[in-house]
């Protein structure tokens, strides 16, 4: 489970919930959270992942006391410095992530890539940024779908032969996709 800040602090019907912090997930968490500041527009901070990246992140700060949960990132500069930022405990059969602040784009692909990484999850093809891939089976038939959200044209090496159902072509050993271009193949 990923959660992020600001999460269990009230229940439905909006009173706070007692026993800190984020009482219903903190022992899931492993954590409390002693105190939060949301930041001003335009206010900054960074976080450092444990391998030694650097994130700008913004909105807000969690000041985060750890019960038994790893520190994955810490926050760079003012008061919070030095302090989890973001966390992982190993809860039950799973694990819980505490996210402290709001990350960016490169961020949560960083948070993503660390969890499925912990958990033995390994993407089904290596694809350039901004490409989608779906696989779809039904039966004895299987279906691959590429949309290419990026900025430029994409080449994909493609592993199984098919037919693209969208041109009618045969597929080999790539496709290219244009520019918000999309290929669906039903593989032979």
């Amino acid at each position: 489970l990923i959660t992020t800040f600001f999460s269990g602090i009230v229940d439905g019907n909006d009173p706070i919930r007692l026993g800190g912090y984020p009482a219903p997930f903190r022992e899931m968490l492993g954590l409390m959270v002693e105190e939060y500041v949301p930041f001003p527009q335009g206010l900054t901070n960074t976080i450092q992942t444990m391998a030694g990246d650097e994130i700008l992140v913004s909105l807000w700060a969690d000041v985060i006391r750890t019960e038994g949960a790893e520190t994955l990132a810490r926050f760079g500069s003012d008061y919070f410095a030095g302090g989890a930022a973001v966390t992982s405990n190993i809860f039950g059969k799973g694990r819980g992530v505490y996210v402290g602040t709001e990350l960016p784009a490169l961020g949560k692909d960083w948070l993503l890539e660390t969890a499925c990484r912990d958990v033995g999850v390994t993407p089904a093809m290596e694809l350039p940024v901004g490409v989608e891939f779906t696989c779809r089976t039904s039966g004895s038939k299987t279906w691959q779908f590429f949309l290419n959200h990026s900025g430029s044209r994409a080449v994909i090496p493609i592993k199984q032969r098919g037919i693209d159902l969208l041109s009618g072509k045969p597929v080999n050993t790539f496709i290219e996709l244009d520019v918000n271009g999309a290929v669906v193949i039903e593989l032979e």
